[in-house]
């Protein structure tokens, strides 16, 4: 069944919406933006490119969120493109990804802010293309997450079993053959025991800490 046609006109028009809107916006910067923006100008042509095709890797997986449970699945409900799984799963890794990558991109456009505010000698080392040095940060933690996600959001006949019944009542979906990453945290028995436990809290460890330590540097390079 996946997404009801009214879902999918609207998600539709949003995709038009948004791949039209930015392309006007990637027009003016290139037309009116005066030098006086200096290498924001890039920093936001950068920003519309990503949100151009951050857009279009939605449209194409069209993803359904199902939670059931201590249990979640993130699927390909395109009814355009018929994927597979392995193919489907990918596809919804790089669609988190994405999302993170969006909030990597403004905090990338707030440090550049803060620091023509706060500390506007610094600017001299993000001037014209030596901004693209906010980059590195941003696609080496996008990339990080891509990694995770793919990790713990493996799909497995475990997860696959315990979502299999909601998913089929609510969304008419076999769970073992849509693309996904699913998870499923715990799973308790009535005297308490947690034979299972998610390993992505292991992996959180890992991610959260190095994300921080990067924001904290950014953020002590331009109080100094």
């Amino acid at each position: 069944m996946g997404i009801p046609i009214e879902n999918q006109i609207i998600q539709f028009i949003g995709f038009f919406c948004s791949e039209i809107f930015h392309f006007l916006l990637l027009y003016f910067i290139h037309t009116r933006a005066t030098k006086q923006f200096g290498s924001y100008k890039i920093l936001m042509a950068s920003f519309s490119v990503f949100s151009i095709v951050y857009a279009l890797v939605e449209i194409l997986i069209e993803p359904i969120m199902h939670v059931s449970g201590t249990g979640l699945m993130l699927y390909v409900g395109s009814s355009v493109i018929n994927y597979s799984k392995q193919v489907g799963h990918y596809l919804s890794v790089l669609y988190c990804s994405s999302f993170a990558l969006c909030v990597f991109f403004l905090s990338a456009h707030f440090f550049y802010s803060f620091t023509a505010v706060c500390s506007p000698r610094l600017l001299r080392m993000l001037d014209g293309y030596k901004v693209f040095r906010l980059l590195i940060p941003i696609f080496s933690l996008g990339t990080l997450m891509f990694i995770n996600v793919s990790w713990f959001g493996t799909p497995s006949d475990f997860k696959s079993e315990y979502l299999r019944e909601s998913l089929k009542r609510e969304y008419n979906d076999d769970s073992y053959t849509v693309g996904q990453i699913s998870a499923v945290f715990y799973v308790s028995f009535s005297n308490g025991e947690l034979p299972y436990i998610l390993p992505f809290y292991r992996s959180m460890t890992l991610l959260v800490p190095l994300e921080y330590s990067g924001r904290t540097a950014l953020g002590s390079s331009t109080s100094t």
